[in-house]
């Protein structure tokens, strides 16, 4: 793989001097943690109750060939994501660490139309849909097709179709991603209004037999469409934001989904040096009161690590996804101190929508979640290696006790202080750069 990388690099090298750009950049970035409550309330058993810590590392190499006499532009993307210790010192095995991230060929049929297809990262408006989740260091990608016009308004139309492997005949598709994803995503500008609009269709493949034995003909796709839009206000001394989105069609186990979420966000500056902002999420849930549909909202393919608080309690690797829904209260402080110094403060408050049935004696799950407070340090050395790190607490309260006690069987304790630290040096150099204007 490495001979490959090596030599697809003196290749674009040597085309370069008929090139019209060419530019190889690196994405070094070690992070360091400390785990006790991150995800999820510590446990009641001290046995259990046991920090983690470690170190994992991205290590990500990204090329870029632009030719406007060909109107063709090409990404590679390939990266080493690994933890600290999980391979030997002394190696000679392949760990399957090492990846291709991203790569893509785009083709521009005009100045401000273009298709682009191939292993690309979808990511528009706050991420809340679709994003790259850069705080995971796998990050992530899509195999997808995108039709892109940006003139007098912006229209992307995409989608992507998924199988393990080339087959003669259809297979059941084993791998956890969607079967089938299509989207159109439209935003116009105006002076001081954004307007966006997203319509996703998601298609998760079932079998609908209970056979072990069964066979292509079992294979069923179940759709669900998410559709909604972002504004954003651009007033003299305040920024407002509003999203809303709803989701209807099947979900996986082939119930009738009705779901939303809806976001209000105020953001106002203090003299240039500090940033207020206040707001409130609010995604749907489900009840004890059962009707037979889905009423939890899925975020999806979103940044989720960036919503709802960053100690991951909420739609992050699966967590409170078909649950009770989230209220989320916030509010955060970001002071620039200089140029190369920040300071983030937030606050969470956090309840459920719906609640579940606790026991057999009828109990409900509480509605009340719990409080989270993250502090934030960054530091720019330049504009290529940066240093940042923080410190999260939160106070859970009997509603997630009771959630998570009742999702995995553990006793958790509601009187511990939830805490998670971390500590992250990035390096991005661009080692190699040529335009040709010729």
């Amino acid at each position: 793989m490495i001979e490959t990388i090596l030599l697809l690099l003196i290749l674009l090298f040597r085309s370069s001097v008929y090139a019209q750009e060419y530019k190889v950049d690196l994405d070094i970035r070690s992070r360091f943690e400390y785990r006790k409550g991150f995800g999820e309330p510590r446990p009641t058993d001290e046995d259990l109750d046991v920090a983690a810590n470690f170190i994992s590392q991205r290590t990500r190499m990204n090329t870029f060939f632009k030719d406007k006499r060909s109107f063709i532009e090409l990404k590679f993307s390939f990266q080493d994501v690994r933890t600290w210790g999980a391979t030997p010192i002394l190696n000679n095995i392949d760990y399957g660490n090492f990846s291709l991230y991203e790569g893509w060929a785009k083709f521009n049929i005009s100045k401000s139309t273009s298709i682009k297809v191939g292993r690309q990262e979808l990511k528009y408006d706050d991420y809340r849909i679709l994003g790259n989740v850069d705080w995971a260091q796998q990050g992530l990608v899509h195999e997808a097709i995108v039709f892109t016009y940006e003139g007098l308004f912006k229209i992307h139309v995409g989608g992507g179709y998924q199988t393990d492997e080339e087959n003669l005949y259809r297979q059941a598709y084993s791998s956890n991603n969607y079967k089938t994803l299509q989207f159109v995503w439209l935003n116009k500008s105006f002076k001081k209004l954004q307007l966006s609009f997203l319509f996703l269709n998601n298609g998760i493949e079932q079998v609908e037999s209970i056979d072990p034995n069964f066979t292509a003909s079992d294979l069923k796709i179940r759709f669900s469409q998410t559709m909604g839009g972002r504004l954003l206000f651009n007033l003299e001394f305040l920024d407002v934001t509003l999203n809303g989105y709803y989701q209807t069609g099947k979900d996986g186990v082939n119930r009738n989904i009705n779901a939303y979420n809806l976001l209000l966000e105020l953001r106002g500056k203090l003299y240039e040096l500090v940033e207020i902002i206040v707001g409130g999420e609010l995604l749907s849930g489900n009840d004890v009161i059962d009707d037979g549909s889905n009423k939890a909202f899925n975020p999806l393919y979103g940044m989720n690590h960036k919503f709802n608080g960053l100690m991951d309690y909420y739609y992050v690797g699966g967590r409170h996804v078909d649950n009770v829904g989230l209220q989320d209260y916030y509010a955060k402080l970001k002071f620039n101190i200089r140029d190369n110094w920040k300071l983030n403060a937030n606050y969470h408050l956090f309840k459920s929508i719906g609640r579940q049935l606790l026991n057999s004696s009828g109990d409900l799950t509480d509605i009340s979640l719990g409080q989270e407070f993250d502090f934030i340090a960054t530091y720019e050395l330049n504009n290529q290696i940066k240093f940042d790190g923080g410190f999260s607490f939160l106070f859970a309260q009997e509603g997630i006790i009771d959630l998570r006690q009742l999702s995995t069987g553990i006793a958790r304790d509601k009187n511990k202080i939830n805490k998670w630290g971390w500590f992250r040096v990035s390096i991005n150099p661009t080692i190699f750069f040529i335009k040709n204007e010729n």
